[in-house]
C-alpha cells in the first residue's frame, strides 16, 4: 500500500498502539508528540520492547530543538531510544567527496521506517507536522515470515550501533558544541542548561 505523508502518519501511530512483541522506529527528525507518546504506551502499556533510533546530529544540531523533547526520561519511563549515525566515510575510501561535502565525515541516519513484527512502514515522510504538507511517499508491506527475519535482523544491528540516549550524551555533545564554538566547557557538577521541552 502507498500513502501519503498524513496516511503514513496515520498508520504509523496504528502500527504502534497495535504492536505487542517488538517495535523498531527510526526516525530523521520528530516533533510529534502523539507518537512519542504512542511509543512510550506501547512498551508500557502492551509490554512491547520498543527501540526508537534517531540521527544523532540531527538530534543535538538540528532544528527545531525540540526535537525528541523529554526523551532523556524515557529510559525510567521503560521506551528506550537511541541515537544513530551513518557510517563513517572516512573509513570508505569511495565516499571521499561525500566526506569533503559533510562536516563531521559521518553520514547520517536518514531512515523512516517503523518494523514491528512482519509489518513495515518505510518512506520518505518524517515524522514532522510539517512533512504533512509535503508530497511525500511512504508504502505499508506485510512481510513474508523469512523476509521479517532479515529485516529484524538488520534492525537489531541498527539497534547494536546506535548510542543510548542519556543526559550524559547529551551534556557530552553540549560540551564538544561549546568547544567547537570556542566556549569554555562547563563543569560535570554543573548542571546542564535548562531546554525548553527537555522533561515536561
Amino acid at each position: 500500500m502507498i500513502l501519503n505523508a498524513v496516511e503514513a502518519q496515520n498508520v504509523a501511530l496504528s502500527l504502534i498502539r497495535a504492536a505487542r512483541d517488538s517495535l523498531y522506529f527510526w526516525g530523521y527528525t520528530l516533533d510529534r508528540g502523539d507518537i512519542v507518546d504512542g511509543l512510550i504506551d506501547a512498551k508500557q502499556q502492551n509490554g512491547c520492547m520498543v527501540m526508537g533510533m534517531v540521527d544523532k546530529r540531527r538530534r543535538f544540531e538540528g532544528t527545531p530543538r525540540s526535537d525528541w523533547a523529554g526523551c532523556e526520561t524515557e529510559r525510567e519511563r521503560n521506551a528506550w531510544f537511541a541515537v544513530a549515525r551513518g557510517i563513517n566515510l572516512t573509513a570508505e575510501r569511495k565516499y571521499r567527496k561525500a566526506v569533503e561535502e559533510q562536516q563531521k565525515g559521518v553520514g547520517a541516519c536518514h531512515a523512516k521506517a517503523i518494523l514491528s513484527g512482519t509489518w513495515l512502514l518505510s518512506g520518505s515522510t518524517n515524522w514532522t507536522t510539517s512533512s504533512r504538507c509535503n508530497i511525500e511517499r511512504s508504502t505499508l508491506v506485510h512481510l513474508p515470515p523469512h523476509e521479517a527475519r532479515m529485516q529484524n535482523r538488520a534492525a537489531e544491528e541498527d539497534w547494536a550501533a546506535s548510542e543510548e540516549f542519556t543526559q550524559e550524551l547529551r551534556r557530552r555533545e553540549e560540551d564538544r558544541q561549546e568547544a567547537e564554538r570556542g566556549e569554555f566547557p562547563r563543569s560535570r557538577s554543573e548542571p546542564a542548561p535548562s531546554r525548553a521541552g527537555f522533561g515536561d
